[in-house]
């Protein structure tokens, strides 16, 4: 059976979108993080203003993506 779709929540109806997501790292840091973005357009994702993840080509569906180094550096333990 085919898994629903999520329910999106914010409506997009300029040509570009502007997202920001708050999470919480543990004190303990977190090993090989990883970011998941579902995207039907090209993106780039940010880590406290460090790019952790970009692409230019418009495909749809959820795709994983390492951080690189110093998007690692710039997480930090708490909110």
């Amino acid at each position: 059976a085919k898994k629903p779709e999520p329910r999106l929540r914010t409506k997009w109806d300029t040509e570009e979108l502007w997202l920001r997501r708050e999470f919480t790292i543990p004190d303990s840091g977190v090993e090989a993080p990883r970011l998941l973005v579902r995207t039907d357009a090209a993106f780039e994702a940010y880590v406290n203003g460090v790019l952790a993840a970009s692409t230019d080509m418009n495909r749809s569906g959820y795709y994983g993506y390492t951080l690189p180094p110093d998007a690692v550096a710039a997480l930090k333990p708490g909110r």
